[in-house]
């Protein structure tokens, strides 16, 4: 997904924009360059939606939370699987 996997390009893309109709989907812990802890405390004041994998259910899901939450995150929480096998039970 090219520029999107690395925090440094969104978080300039979201403040250049500066506008509160503008946000991010934040794949949690998904950056391909730098700390992704690091990636996801910066991108979260532009987060309007997320998408959580199974390391990060199994890592630092709490964590995670609250610090979306502390900041004040009213969005979804999207859930991904893909291994094409039992993903609805997986997900649950």
């Amino acid at each position: 997904w090219g520029i999107s996997l690395v925090a440094d390009n969104m978080e300039a893309i979201a403040k250049t924009v500066n506008h509160p109709a503008y946000g991010i989907l934040l794949h949690i812990g998904h950056w391909e360059l730098g700390d992704p802890d690091e990636g996801d405390k910066r991108l979260v004041p532009y987060t309007v939606h997320t998408h959580v994998d199974k390391n990060i259910t199994e890592i630092k899901l709490a964590e995670r939370m609250k610090m979306l939450l502390d900041a004040g995150y009213k969005g979804a929480w999207g859930v991904e699987h893909h291994s094409a096998q039992n993903e609805s039970a997986e997900i649950a």
